[in-house]
């Protein structure tokens, strides 16, 4: 098992087991952090475990869960994925004040995009690229994701471009 060299701080109340499959159950519910943090305690014989919304957005950047995710992916991918792909861009308001609806031409340092593409035939992301300047942006570090992992397209149907 990889491990990362255990920094200053206090240490992790959660095995890294527990902590990836709450992040994908989090992902799983598409729900805010504070949401996921209520249904969890409908789930805590599940977990086995209580936490915080801030516990749940710490998982975003914790690199063992990072690592474990991706391996998991290429141990998937070793299984073969269908080469049959789907994807879409979405963007995020960062602020409360500007929504989609409200700025419509989504412009600034108050959005961020996000590019996935899903694997038709498994239903796991199999590349995800992020940018804080355009939804193109996103898409090319998608794309670049696919290639450095060497996963080869057949087709894939996406919305835009």
């Amino acid at each position: 098992m990889i491990r990362i060299q255990k920094r200053v701080g206090r240490p992790k109340k959660v095995d890294l087991e527990k902590r990836v499959m709450l992040f994908l159950f989090a992902r799983l519910m598409n729900k805010s952090n504070r949401d996921v943090e209520e249904l969890l305690e409908l789930f805590e014989p599940l977990f086995g475990i209580k936490v915080s919304y801030k516990t749940i957005e710490r998982l975003y950047s914790d690199e063992e869960v990072k690592m474990a995710l991706h391996n998991l992916f290429v141990l998937l991918r070793e299984e073969g994925v269908s080469g049959e792909f789907a994807g879409d861009g979405s963007g995020y308001s960062l602020t409360v004040t500007k929504h989609y609806r409200s700025n419509p031409k989504k412009k600034g340092k108050d959005f961020r995009y996000v590019f996935g593409i899903i694997d038709l035939e498994t239903g796991m992301y199999v590349g995800l690229g992020y940018s804080s300047r355009s939804e193109r942006d996103a898409f090319s570090k998608a794309m670049k994701m696919l290639r450095n992992m060497g996963v080869k397209i057949n087709s894939i149907f996406m919305d835009k471009y």
